[in-house]
């Protein structure tokens, strides 16, 4: 895993799309399951490639500017 989190990234994507999924998650310290957004970034390449570039869990799906 730490192979792939320190990859080198391309210097361009074409497109990068950003998308969350909904699932439940028990917490380790409560044990109680709650619901989570599972994140994901995917980068397309010049060449058509599909990237994943990061995956993250967070508490909701929206972002703070």
């Amino acid at each position: 895993m730490s192979d792939w989190q320190n990859r080198a990234l391309e210097r361009m994507y074409q497109i990068v799309f950003l998308d969350a999924l909904r699932v439940k998650i028990r917490d380790v310290e409560s044990r109680q399951v709650k619901n989570k957004a599972f994140h994901v970034a995917l980068g397309v390449t010049p060449k058509g490639e599909r990237e994943v570039l990061c995956l993250w869990i967070a508490n909701n799906e929206g972002a703070k500017f």
